[in-house]
């Protein structure tokens, strides 16, 4: 009975996928909101196949999906955990909701403007705009996402170091494989 059931709903999806598609939902969302009106024939293929890769990933491994997906989902809660948490230091009247739009915000702001390296200044921005609409002060927003900043760079530094001690440690083991490097 559990086997038939996982096979049922795994056809369930995928009629669902047939008919639309989750990102081409999201398209037709866009086109009734007036959003986006029209989308290019790349674009139109370019969502289809990601339409296509997630229902066959899915699919294939329903255990990896639903744990990448709830990963992705505890890394968004833990961001608005930490805008929340700098929030309470800086600017006590701040609220859970207020970070909850914040965190909802900054992705949608790091899509539109990829074309800024880091988005810097631009998320320092957004949050400053997006606080002073919901009454609270743009500098917290400011401070918000210097304080995430530097957390970003503390981390990628650590992460350079371990690399410089693993590339290290191979040296050491392996001298003879890395002459001339």
């Amino acid at each position: 009975l559990g086997a038939h059931h996982g096979r049922r709903r795994n056809y369930q999806i995928q009629r669902f996928h047939q008919r639309r598609g989750f990102v081409g939902f999201i398209m037709d969302t866009a086109k009734r909101l007036g959003i986006k009106r029209e989308f290019s024939r790349d674009t139109i293929r370019r969502f289809e196949e990601l339409d296509t890769d997630i229902s066959e990933f899915y699919l294939e491994n329903s255990k990896g999906f639903w744990a990448a997906f709830m990963l992705h989902l505890a890394g968004r809660i833990l961001g608005i955990l930490e805008i929340y948490m700098i929030a309470e230091v800086v600017y006590p009247p701040f609220s859970f909701f207020d970070a909850w739009i914040l965190g909802a915000v900054a992705p949608i702001i790091n899509i539109v403007f990829t074309f800024v390296p880091g988005a810097v200044g631009v998320l320092e921005g957004a949050s400053a705009g997006v606080l002073v609409l919901l009454g609270a002060p743009g500098s917290v927003g400011i401070t918000i996402q210097i304080v995430r900043r530097i957390r970003q760079g503390i981390w990628i530094g650590l992460g350079f170091a371990a690399l410089s001690v693993q590339e290290r440690k191979q040296l050491l083991e392996h001298p003879a494989t890395h002459r001339g490097k």
